[in-house]
């Protein structure tokens, strides 16, 4: 009769059942190659250590039950791992579902849209998304995160959705955009095209002259350059406004 042969605890092998060689038997193929599996898998990145096993004294329905679950349990790590945040770049946008930063619009404009990654405390980083770059570049002017070079801000081209890197893009104005800051980007220069520095007084212009009070842009503002109906010039008084006469 031929004798069974030795396993060390720890090898693939070592996860056949205890009760009978008849029942191991069976299960064999699914044990081996699961235990063989998670044993030269490489789990550091995940938290797990590569030789993870099943102690050979569980009994057999117990062990099955609990291979498997891990087997799930480790595929919805790795699966997760995959679909994470990349730690750099743009991320996904859930159109006409995530809302702006700073304005709380919902982000419909595929084409004039903007993010802005900044890192965070823990050495990772956290991004943030706007319905126009004038809202980001508004946005990020009041955090300290502005001047660290590991500050990330990405754009639309407004001609294909792409996203591109800001401060290296061309702007062009005279766009219809969300707010009305009227900038679109493309990453090619163009004749009239304005930098990166140039766009940004572009935008704190517009804000400047059109949103005196905080808030943001009118739904209907004028267009930049033309003066806007709802901000009258000085000394004018508005049709439903008295001036306050104080001589008697």
């Amino acid at each position: 009769m031929r004798k069974p042969r030795q396993v060390r605890y720890g090898s693939a092998s070592a996860c056949i059942s205890t009760r009978g060689i008849q029942q191991a038997l069976q299960s064999t193929r699914f044990d081996d190659v699961f235990c063989l599996f998670l044993n030269r898998v490489q789990l550091e990145s995940i938290g797990l250590h590569r030789s993870v096993t099943v102690p050979p004294s569980l009994p057999f329905s117990v062990g099955t039950r609990f291979r498997t679950g891990l087997l799930f349990a480790l595929l919805a790590l790795i699966l997760s791992a995959c679909g994470g945040d990349p730690g750099q770049g743009p991320v996904e946008v859930k159109w006409d579902r995530d809302t702006c930063e700073r304005c709380r619009m919902v982000l419909s404009d595929r084409l004039h849209s903007a993010q802005v990654r900044v890192p965070t405390p823990d050495g990772r980083s956290r991004v943030y998304r706007f319905d126009d770059i004038g809202c980001a570049l508004i946005w990020l002017e009041e955090r300290a995160e502005r001047d660290d070079p590991a500050t990330e801000i990405w754009v639309n081209d407004w001609r294909t959705g792409d996203w591109i890197d800001a401060r290296t893009a061309t702007y062009l104005s005279g766009q219809v955009t969300p707010m009305e800051y009227g900038l679109g980007a493309q990453p090619e220069p163009a004749p009239d095209g304005l930098d990166f520095a140039q766009a940004k007084a572009h935008i704190f212009d517009v804000e400047a002259r059109f949103n005196v009070h905080g808030g943001h842009l009118d739904a209907n503002p004028a267009s930049p350059g033309v003066p806007s109906p709802e901000i009258p010039p000085a000394g004018q008084v508005l049709p439903n406004e008295h001036p306050h006469d104080h001589a008697h």
